[in-house]
């Protein structure tokens, strides 16, 4: 098992130190509990970070597979809290560009594993992604996908949405083609509204989190 070097273990106790930081600083004891999920989470963020990284880098070869856990899970790499949120780059057109992406480590001395951009292989990337890769059960995740802006003709379809994060302006597709149903209701997207937009406002937050980890 390797030790962390550079920006990347720079950026895992940083990660910590503000979620520490929250925790005494907080106003609230919800406040308090986010926060100190930061801290649990704070090798997730750091994967999430790299993937991040990894999906700008890639221009229109890559988009991000996004899933967000409903409940407590255990993954073959280890156990997750109920809304920690997975990132992962996959192949959006025909690329021969190099790319790395990261999945979270089964141990603290190595919290991040380098892999391979996912090449879905025409199956949904969210499923693909929670099924082959990161190897947890699908029924406890909700899924979307990043990528380019979202054109002003297709902003104010309810399953998509422009996000800014850091400074870069992301689309959002809020649909899964089998995983979001079993929790809204029938909805293949994340509704916007009361029980999705929270859900969605959930899944902003730990992005903003994750940028900040390699900004």
């Amino acid at each position: 098992m390797g030790e962390m070097s550079g920006p990347s273990r720079r950026a895992f106790f940083a990660i910590s130190a503000s979620g520490l930081c929250a925790v005494q600083f907080g106003g609230s004891a919800l406040a308090a509990f986010d926060a100190g999920s930061a801290v649990l989470r704070a090798p997730l963020n750091l994967v999430n970070g790299l993937n991040l990284q990894a999906f700008l880098a890639g221009g229109d070869a890559l988009r991000l597979a996004g899933l967000m856990s409903m409940e407590a899970v255990r993954g073959e790499s280890g156990d997750y809290e109920r809304a920690s949120l997975f990132l992962f780059p996959f192949k959006h057109n025909a690329s021969n560009k190099a790319a790395t992406a990261f999945l979270p480590g089964s141990d603290a001395a190595e919290p991040l594993v380098a892999t391979a951009v996912m090449d879905p292989l025409g199956l949904p990337p969210d499923e693909f992604f929670c099924h082959y890769v990161l190897k947890a059960p699908r029924q406890s995740f909700i899924g979307f996908e990043l990528g380019a802006p979202v054109p002003r003709e297709c902003a104010n379809r309810p399953w998509h949405s422009n996000l800014k994060v850091g400074d870069t302006i992301l689309g959002a597709t809020w649909t899964s083609a089998n995983l979001n149903d079993r929790w809204f209701a029938g909805s293949r997207w994340i509704p916007d509204n009361e029980n999705g937009r929270a859900w969605r406002a959930r899944i902003v937050r730990e992005l903003h989190r994750a940028a900040a980890v390699v900004s």
